[in-house]
Formats: structure tokens, C-alpha cells, sequence
């Protein structure tokens, strides 16, 4: 006849099992949601920054401050660089030995529709290229704003 000190063990050994089987099945689902949470932040926060650019450009003659910046550029210098006639492509941060400090880069793109009325599209990527594709972006139809006195 076996011993209960037998039995015991067995008992312990199998419930290790049982756990390391769960732990296989849980801990994957668990990383997965970790790291669709992460990927939804990163969009939401591509998102507020895109919209806050789109916001910003069509706000501006009622914008009291003349210090308001878009990334590493014044709000003042982009609608100047903006003004120009035609198709113009801005890429953010100007400044490409300070891009770490930006986790994202912005390209705005303003195409002329008539002489009062700018197409403006705004793509938010991740600095980082080996991260996957993640990137937003946005259109809008702005009337042209006028310059400041």
C-alpha cells in the first residue's frame, strides 16, 4: 500500500500543472490586450495632436498669443510658410537633430482650392520606423487666414 506522503506529492506536482497550463493561456491573451491598449493610446495621442494642428491653423486670427507653438515651429512661421502659392509640404519637427524630443513627426500638407479657401491634411507617424505603421490622418477645409497686424 502507498503512503499518504506519496499521494501528497503527486497532489502538488499536478497542481503545478494546472497552473503552468493556465499561466500558458492567460499570459499571451494578457500581453496581447497590453499591447492593443498601447497601440490605442499612441493613436489617441496622434489624434488630439493632429486635431490640435487642424484647430490651431484654423483658429489663428482669433488666437491672442503670438507665442502658441506647433511642435518646434511658431504658429505665426507655419502660416507664413503655409501662404506661399501652391502646393506646400511642411515637415515637423524643423529642427532634425532635436526629433527625440518629439515622439512623433508631422507632415502638413496645404493645397490652394481658390484664393480664400486652403485644403489642409495633417499625417501624424511614430518617430520610430521600426514600430509598425501606426499613423492618422486628417483633412480639413480652411478659409484663409489673414495676416496679423
Amino acid at each position: 500500500m502507498l503512503d499518504e506522503e506519496g499521494y501528497f506529492l503527486i497532489e502538488i506536482l499536478i497542481g503545478i500543472l494546472l497552473l503552468s497550463l493556465i499561466a500558458m493561456i492567460v499570459l499571451p491573451i494578457i500581453y496581447n490586450s497590453n499591447n492593443n491598449f498601447m497601440k490605442t493610446k499612441i493613436k489617441m495621442d496622434m489624434s488630439f495632436l493632429s486635431e490640435t494642428i487642424i484647430e490651431n491653423l484654423k483658429g489663428y486670427e482669433n488666437i491672442d498669443s503670438l507665442e502658441k507653438y506647433i511642435l518646434d515651429i511658431k504658429l505665426e512661421q507655419l502660416i507664413d510658410l503655409l501662404n506661399e502659392d501652391g502646393k506646400v509640404i511642411v515637415k515637423l519637427p524643423l529642427n532634425k537633430k532635436n526629433t527625440t524630443d518629439y515622439p512623433y513627426l508631422v507632415t502638413i500638407i496645404k493645397d490652394d482650392i481658390d484664393i480664400r479657401l486652403w485644403k489642409v491634411s495633417v499625417k501624424v507617424e511614430e518617430h520610430d520606423e521600426r514600430k509598425e505603421g501606426v499613423n492618422v490622418s486628417y483633412e480639413a477645409y480652411m478659409r484663409k487666414p489673414r495676416k496679423k497686424l
